[in-house]
Parts: structure tokens; C-alpha cells; sequence
């Protein structure tokens, strides 16, 4: 019997700790589960027992140290009692989630119960663990690729990714059978190879779609006093940024996570997160120190975007050259419409037009939002029918 601490380590901020523990051997053997019931019903002190695909609150039994105490009891049952009521969660016939309270007292002691019964911890990686022989983090997953779709669903940022990341394994048994591939387990390893073989044609743009999982970063970029943090507090829908009517009022860039065109035809779950920033003022003319040290600021962060939004109005026109740095995707914004048109515009490099956006004017806001996650996101990926290398 194996076991790991999953969470929950002791001196951590968490309320509750989740042990698991697996079988050794064979999990398909005839005789699979049966050493997994005995230890379980050696902890909890001879209970009845709890079948796979079912959770029950049990009691772990005779640990020794708890509160301060030295009682004698094993792990068989009697000794001095319960060291703490504990969930257990059996996935399968080898494998069970343990979950605990998370006192430091708590885990040693029902971590000590469990190795008086013969189980063992995980070794450490780099000690004899390859990454073949890891146990999955998600227990209730029905294979590999379940497994990994659990964990990028975890961790995921958009509501976009959630439908998304749910059909991968129907969409991937569809498209190994589709190329003769019947025979391959839903494995990410075993897909890895198969792409490498037959090739990419039919999937779903990935470098588009891992922005759902791993938000891409989107600033606004232009010359100061024309809207910029007051767009920024609009999309985020409450105060991130200070707003004033002087030049220069952003010395450094403020950050906010934003879900943006939330509103389409799936409603909130067409959502996608950026990680938006709001920068200092660009093109100031006659700056002092400060300034330029925020304007470099402000050119280096872009550096790093995905999508740059260039924001400009009729009276400080657009910052600068109308270039962009970085290989950022780029969107023109004319902030304060109601004012007229920023000058200088058609520029070579330059689009048509910018999209016109006005504070008191919301469909405004929700267009440039819209524009944005299409940057980030765009339709023609989301709606994509083909499987989505997410791993």
C-alpha cells in the first residue's frame, strides 16, 4: 500500500488534508481491492467496510501522540480512540481519497496509523519515480486523458475552456477512430505520438485555446489623459485604476484578470479571461524624469502582450508613431469619440478606422471587448469541431 499527501500539509493555511492511497500491484488482478479492504478496515478498526465507487465517514483508529498523549493502541482498533473522523472516498478497487482535518497533530497521526497498517510513502521524485509510474492527481478520472482534462479544468481561467475541455474525449476517440486508430487508449502520450504520425489536420488551434487555460496579456497603450484607466474600471466593472484629469495620473501599470464578451449566444460561458493591464502615459511631450521612467515602463510591459490596444482621441492623438512594439496583435481605439476623430488617422500601418468608444455610451465598451477577446480568442478557434491538444 502506497500513500501521499495530496494537500493539506502540516504548518499550511488549508482546513482539510487529503491523503491517497493505492494498491500495489496489478489494479485489474483477480484479487485486486482486497488488500486495499484489509488495510482500510485495520485503520478504522474492523468497520464495516467501504466498497468501491462509495465514501464513508470513518474513524482512525489508535494513533499514538495525539494531543500529547503516548497511548498504546495499533492500528488494528482499541488503543485510546478516534484521532479524527475522516471521509473515505474509494474511487476504484486499488485507489481511495482519506480526507482528514488538517491539524498538524491530525495528519501525523493518521499518517502514522496508516504506516503501523503497512503503507508505505510515495517516493520523492528523482528517488526511483519516473513520470510514467506517477499516479494520477484525480482519482475519479476514467483514464489518462480524463485525468489531464481534470487538472487543466482546475486550473483553467475561462469560462470558455470549461465545454471545451469536457468533449476533448469524445472528440478525440472520434478523431483516432476517424483515422484508423481504433486501437489507441485515450492517453495523451499515446495521442502525442499518433499527431506525430498522421499529423495535425482536423485539430483545433491550440495556441489560441491554451489562452483558456493560461490567460494572454492585453494592455492598453497611448498617450495620457485619454481614457485609458477609465476604459480599465469600466471593463472590470469597479475602481482598479485611479482616474483624474491630469496628465500622468498612472505612474505604473495596474493589473486586473477580466472576463470579456461574456455576453454572446452561450451566454457567460463564452467568456474569456485576460490578464489586462492598464499602462502609463506614452508621448508626453516635454517629460520629466518620472514620466519617461513610466513611459518605459510601459513600452517594456508591451513588449511582453499578446494584444496591444493602441487608445487615442482627438486631442493627444495616439502617443507616438503609430507602430507597435512586440509581435502583439493590435487594436485601435478612439476613447473619447464624442470629441471627433483622433488625428493623423490612415497612416500607413494604420487600420480603416478605429473602433469608436464612448465612456457613456456601454454598447461601445462591449464592442471593444468583444474585439479584444477575438484577438485573444478568436471565434473561428472556439468553435473549431476538432480535438484540442490542452496538455
Amino acid at each position: 500500500m502506497v500513500y501521499w499527501l495530496a494537500s493539506g500539509a502540516p504548518g499550511g493555511a488549508a482546513a482539510l488534508a487529503v491523503i491517497e492511497l493505492m494498491e500495489a500491484g496489478d489494479a485489474h488482478s483477480p484479487g485486486a481491492g482486497q488488500a486495499l479492504s484489509g488495510f482500510l478496515d485495520a485503520c478504522t478498526g474492523g468497520r464495516r467496510g467501504v466498497e468501491a465507487g462509495t465514501a464513508r465517514v470513518r474513524g482512525v483508529w489508535g494513533v499514538r501522540g495525539v494531543g500529547g498523549g503516548e497511548g498504546a493502541g495499533d492500528a488494528g482498533g482499541g488503543g485510546d480512540g478516534d484521532v479524527d473522523e475522516v471521509v473515505v472516498a474509494r474511487w476504484s478497487a486499488g485507489r481511495a481519497s482519506v480526507v482528514c482535518h488538517a491539524g498538524p497533530a491530525v495528519v501525523r497521526g493518521v499518517l502514522g496509523a496508516f504506516e503501523r497498517a503497512g503503507a508505505t510513502p510515495r517516493r520523492p521524485a528523482g528517488q526511483g519515480r519516473s513520470a510514467a509510474s506517477e499516479p494520477c492527481r484525480w482519482p475519479e478520472a476514467g483514464g489518462p486523458l480524463q485525468g489531464a482534462m481534470l487538472d487543466a479544468l482546475a486550473r483553467a481561467a475561462s469560462p470558455a475552456a470549461v465545454g471545451l475541455l469536457l468533449d476533448q474525449p469524445r472528440r478525440w476517440r472520434a478523431w483516432l477512430d476517424g483515422h484508423g486508430r481504433a486501437d489507441l487508449a485515450l492517453d495523451p502520450a499515446q495521442i502525442d505520438a499518433a499527431v506525430g504520425r498522421l499529423g495535425a489536420e482536423g485539430l483545433a488551434p491550440a495556441q489560441h485555446l491554451n489562452r483558456l487555460i493560461d490567460p494572454a496579456l492585453a494592455l492598453i497603450l497611448g498617450p495620457p489623459n485619454v481614457g485609458k484607466s477609465t476604459l480599465t474600471n469600466l471593463l472590470a466593472g469597479r475602481r482598479v485604476s485611479i482616474t483624474a484629469d491630469e496628465p500622468g495620473t498612472t505612474r505604473d501599470h495596474v493589473g486586473v484578470l477580466l472576463e470579456l464578451d461574456g455576453q454572446g449566444p452561450a451566454g457567460a460561458q463564452a467568456a474569456v479571461a485576460v490578464r489586462w493591464a492598464d499602462t502609463p502615459g506614452i508621448g508626453l511631450l516635454g517629460a520629466g524624469a518620472a514620466d519617461c521612467a513610466a513611459e518605459a515602463l510601459a513600452l517594456a510591459l508591451a513588449q511582453e502582450a499578446d494584444v496591444i490596444v493602441r487608445a487615442g482621441d482627438a486631442v493627444s492623438g495616439w502617443g507616438g508613431a503609430q507602430g507597435s512594439p512586440g509581435n502583439a496583435a493590435v487594436l485601435w481605439a478612439n476613447l473619447r469619440a464624442d470629441l471627433g476623430p483622433a488625428p493623423g488617422w490612415g497612416a500607413a500601418g494604420a487600420p480603416a478606422a478605429p473602433l469608436a468608444v464612448r465612456a457613456d455610451r456601454p454598447e461601445t465598451i462591449e464592442a471593444l471587448a468583444r474585439a479584444v477577446r477575438r484577438a485573444v480568442v478568436p471565434d473561428a478557434a472556439i468553435g473549431h469541431p476538432g480535438p484540442w491538444r490542452f496538455w
